[in-house]
């Protein structure tokens, strides 16, 4: 089951990045966005294990799961 703090921790990160940037200005950049996350979080799995930073790990995933949230959201419409 899901913490409920995993999930307002995601939910803070969605809006403060809301807050600063705006909507995307595109479906297209929304997911480029995704994708820079996702390679950021593919760099620590591919780390060794003896390097792995399970803080900087669990900050890459709800870097995920706000742009997720926020693509699933429609924020990449610029009028809402």
């Amino acid at each position: 089951m899901l913490s409920p703090e995993v999930i307002t921790d995601a939910a803070e990160v969605a809006e403060k990045a809301r807050k600063k940037f705006g909507n995307f200005a595109s479906l297209h950049e929304a997911f480029a966005v995704l994708a820079e996350e996702v390679d950021e979080l593919k760099e620590w799995v591919q780390s060794p294990q003896s390097m792995r930073d399970h803080e900087a790990i669990r900050s890459e995933a709800l870097d995920i799961a706000a742009v997720a949230l926020r693509i699933a959201n429609g924020e990449y419409v610029r009028e809402r």
